[in-house]
């Protein structure tokens, strides 16, 4: 069976991006994937301090947090997803201290590579319209380049403020469809 890692970064619970999550989810289930979820903003997970001591404990990042949860589902994962609300042009800082601790997976003492792996994003913003996804979509590009991952695809859902509000948009279809396609 295919194995999926799901990371969010969002706050709040039950929100537009976990509705969006969940639809994902359900297609990717569909297409035989085994996922497995991390909702980072309930986690412990401390930026990377750059101090070049990746995998110096058998692991990737050698800081005792959450993220240490996350490094073996990262490696054992066919494909990863990212989703996240957008906050000012950007993801959440939870989100982005799993992406800084990437680097041990880029430094000459990496144990274990992640690439070839399948990678999708999905996020969802105040912004009127796809262009508040300026920023976001190609740092989504770029960081599937630079890790060597297939960018399989993102969805990006403007215009939600509050709780609820991908219901009323096509987002929850286009996140299951983009899970089946996975």
């Amino acid at each position: 069976m295919k194995k999926m890692l799901i990371l969010t970064g969002s706050p709040r619970k039950d929100g537009n991006t976990a509705l969006m999550v969940d639809a994902f989810t359900k297609g990717a289930k569909e297409a035989g994937y085994d996922v497995v979820r991390f909702d980072t903003a309930m986690m412990n997970i401390k930026g990377c301090l750059h101090c070049q001591t990746c995998w110096s404990k058998e692991r990737s990042c050698s800081l005792d947090d959450d993220f240490v949860k996350i490094g073996s589902e990262l490696e054992a994962a066919d494909s990863l997803v990212f989703a996240a609300p957008m906050y000012w042009s950007q993801f959440p800082s939870h989100l982005k201290a799993v992406v800084d601790k990437l680097y041990a997976y880029v430094v000459p003492a990496c144990q274990k590579s992640l690439a070839g792996k399948k990678f999708a994003m999905i996020t969802c913003g105040d912004g009127a319209d796809e262009h508040a996804f300026d920023a976001v979509v190609p740092w989504y590009e770029g960081l599937a380049k630079y890790m060597q991952w297939e960018a399989a695809g993102y969805v990006a859902v403007p215009a939600l403020m509050e709780k609820g509000d991908v219901k009323k948009t096509d987002g929850l279809e286009k996140a299951y469809e983009l899970g089946k396609k996975m």
